[in-house]
């Protein structure tokens, strides 16, 4: 995939180990507001199918309107279709939410995602991480992120805190 970043540049980002195949561009951006019901679609069907362990209610079109109130929302724009996207929380330097659209994964685009808020926000960032998502886990300790701490939520259930690298 080849990557563009609307307002900032890719250079000097890691993004070794994705995989670069000959396809459309992806333009990696902060979300436009007529992309709101196209994000929160997303959002739905994303978190309800690949997060089965977890209650459904935690990822509806509501829930991801509530955080987009509050956080900034960058997208994977792969020829005008949102791709992925994810939810930054600015005064804590907190990813909430990371989500790619099944057909996409494994393209690079979350480490693209990661990689455009880290140069646009220009420092580190924390996220946590459900202890049963194992796939999560291992994207993460590819990338380097470190367990800066642990704990539990009524709904989600046992959680790590990561720090990103550097």
């Amino acid at each position: 995939m080849n990557f563009q970043i609307r307002d900032n540049s890719l250079t000097g980002i890691d993004l070794k180990g994705a995989s670069m195949v000959d396809m459309a561009p992806c333009t990696i951006r902060q979300m436009e507001p007529a992309e709101l019901d196209q994000c929160a679609a997303l959002f739905e069907r994303v978190g309800q199918a690949h997060f089965h362990w977890q209650p459904r209610h935690l990822y509806t079109r509501t829930v991801f309107l509530e955080c987009a109130r509050e956080e900034h929302v960058w997208v994977a724009d792969v020829s005008g279709s949102i791709a992925g996207l994810l939810t930054y929380y600015e005064p804590e330097h907190f990813i909430h939410f990371l989500m790619i659209d099944a057909p996409m994964r494994g393209q690079g685009i979350a480490r693209a995602l990661l990689a455009a808020t880290r140069n646009h926000y220009g420092r580190r960032h924390d996220l946590k991480v459900n202890m049963r998502n194992q796939d999560a886990r291992a994207f993460y300790d590819r990338l380097g992120y470190i367990v800066t701490g642990a704990g539990h939520d009524i709904d989600t259930g046992d959680w790590f805190r990561l720090s990103s690298p550097g």
